[in-house]
Parts: C-alpha cells; sequence; structure tokens
C-alpha cells in the first residue's frame, strides 16, 4: 500500500483558503470492497498519521465524525464523482470515443509545443527509485510556478521527507512522474501513486508563462498513450475533486466519499471536529450568499483578491494546467 501526504483545507467557500494541513497517510481503496480501513489504523507505521480511504458514496446519510472500537473516522461529505480511464484496449480505441474536432485539436495542441520547442516534444516518465530525486526537482522547478502552489499551498511537497518517501514507495512500482520540457526548461509535471492496478493522478501543475502551449494537455495525452501501451494499470484515476475535464475524458465514473480513519486520540478527535465545523459554517454561509442572489459574485471576488495578493492567474481547465 502506499503512503502519501493529505491535505485539509481550512476554508470559506471554495475560493479562499484559510490555511491548509497536511498529514501523511496510508491510502487504502475501500471504493469496491476490502478489508474495512479501521482495521489499518492500529498497525500504522509511527511516521504515518491517518488510513485515508476513497468510499463509494452511501446510499443512506450517514455521521460526517464517528467514534469506532479502533478509530476516530471523519468523512468528508458532499460525496463527488471521481471519474476513471479504463485502459483496455489501444490509445487509438481510446480517442476514437470522441470526435474529429477534437482530436484534431488535440494535433494541433501537440504541433504547436513542436514548433515551440523546434523538434519533437521532450518528456520523461519516472519510475524508479534512483530516479526520484531528479523527478522531484524538476517537479518543484514547475510547482513553485503554479497558482496551487502559490493560492493554496497545495503544490508537490519540497521537503526531505518527502523526497525520501517517494523512493520508498518507487521501490514497491508505486510511483509514476512525468515532466514535460520546452527545451531544456521543465514546463509541467503530473506526479502520480498506484493502488492495487489504478493510477491515480495527485499533483499536476504547468508554468503559466506557457500557457498557450497547452502543457497540461500535451503531458495528458502522452501519459495515456504511455499508459496503454506499455504499462501496468487497468485504470487511470483523475483523483479527488470534480472538474469538467475529468468528466470530458473519463470512461467510467463512481459516486465517493473521503473517509479518514484517526487513531483514537483526543487530539484528532479536536482536530476532525474543527475541520468539519469549518466546513460546515462555510457551507452555511455559502447557502446564505445563495439565498440574497449574490453567491457568484462574492466567491469570484474572494476569489480574485487572494489571487492578486499572490500575483496568481488561476486556470480551471486541463489545457491550462489546471486541476486540483
Amino acid at each position: 500500500m502506499v503512503i502519501q501526504p493529505v491535505e485539509f483545507w481550512f476554508s470559506c467557500g471554495d475560493s479562499l483558503c484559510l490555511r491548509t494541513v497536511k498529514r501523511n497517510a496510508l491510502v487504502v481503496n475501500a471504493a469496491r470492497g476490502g478489508s474495512p480501513p479501521a482495521t489499518f489504523v492500529p498497525a500504522l507505521p509511527a511516521d504515518v498519521e491517518v488510513v485515508y480511504a476513497i468510499e463509494a458514496a452511501p446510499e443512506r446519510p450517514q455521521r460526517a465524525l464517528a467514534m469506532l472500537p479502533q478509530a476516530v473516522r471523519y468523512a468528508i461529505f458532499p460525496a463527488y464523482q471521481r471519474h476513471y480511464i479504463e485502459i483496455e484496449g489501444s490509445y487509438g480505441s481510446y480517442l476514437g470515443k470522441f470526435s474529429n474536432k477534437t482530436r484534431q485539436t488535440w494535433r494541433r495542441k501537440l504541433s504547436k509545443l513542436e514548433r515551440a520547442n523546434g523538434g519533437p516534444v521532450r518528456w520523461r516518465a519516472f519510475r524508479r527509485a534512483e530516479e526520484m530525486p531528479e523527478f522531484h526537482c524538476l517537479a518543484c522547478q514547475v510547482a513553485k510556478t503554479t497558482y496551487q502552489e502559490k493560492l493554496y499551498n497545495s503544490g508537490i511537497l519540497d521537503t526531505p521527507a518527502f523526497r525520501d518517501q517517494l523512493e520508498r514507495n518507487a521501490r514497491a512500482d508505486l510511483i509514476r512522474g512525468y515532466v514535460l520540457f520546452l527545451n531544456q526548461r521543465p514546463i509541467a509535471y503530473n506526479y502520480c501513486y498506484a493502488i492495487d492496478g489504478v493510477l491515480v493522478s495527485s499533483k499536476i501543475g504547468y508554468d503559466p508563462k506557457f500557457a498557450q502551449l497547452s502543457p497540461g494537455t500535451v503531458l495528458f495525452h502522452l501519459i495515456l498513450e504511455t499508459l496503454f501501451g506499455r504499462d501496468r494499470f487497468r485504470q487511470f484515476d483523475f483523483g479527488r475533486g470534480e472538474f469538467a475535464y475529468k468528466e470530458h475524458y473519463a470512461t467510467s465514473q463512481l459516486r465517493c466519499v473521503d473517509a479518514f480513519y484517526f487513531p483514537r486520540t483526543a487530539e484528532n478527535l479536536a482536530f476532525a471536529a474543527a475541520h468539519f465545523g469549518t466546513a460546515l459554517l462555510s457551507r452555511s454561509v455559502s447557502r446564505s450568499l445563495g439565498a440574497i442572489g449574490v453567491k457568484d459574485a462574492v466567491k469570484r471576488g474572494l476569489g480574485n483578491i487572494a489571487a492578486r495578493r499572490r500575483g496568481v492567474l488561476r486556470p480551471s481547465t486541463l489545457d491550462e494546467g489546471g486541476g486540483p
């Protein structure tokens, strides 16, 4: 199983992140059965603080916060659609599900980057432990320029502990890192981890100076071509969050919730309760603003204020390098 940092956003609506707290987590895919996630809590390694479980959304409402015999369970609602690409057949057959216009748009974007590069597009896939220091260095160079990092402190972690974790996971063949270059300069990255034959997209980013070259779309298609032809995964998981580009590219979806299983301590219970309380307050404010017809205007205003304070342009599509 893979160990990854997870982020808890203490925010006001979707646009204003007040604080981001990171916890080291054992990631479990429980959406299609398997051992109950709480059973992993007693045996967590010393450097792991929580079990993060991807679970199928329940048919009936459940309590967000619950004390279990082995753990504090905290589920973040509402549920969301998690999008997947089934890696079966060929890359060409996958592209066949799109219109001619969409396929031509992709080829134009690739050609545009080739012209800017003065030749074939250069990119690299990283999977071995000895490759992780180079991948991490290149990804951090890009991440420092992205809106995710500047606006939400949510880029790839630049810490010795995370670099060591990358190498440990890579030794178990649980990591894929991808970097796109313009000449010799890294301009986009995608960091993925593996769970049970599924490759999960965890962090993506691009250098906004090169947004006109559509680095997110180009790198994504290069990754997919490799997955269909030369890797072991049966499914690509777009990860947390709902974005239009995920639905556009996906071939299947599942309604999920993110559930976190903490060791039973007063500190963990207080943390989960604080996050839950902040989420309730945020939703209450959002509903009140919606009732008087100013929600969208306030959301845009808060997001733009936060972005301007950090000098950030916030993209919203894969073509612009967007995503959670």
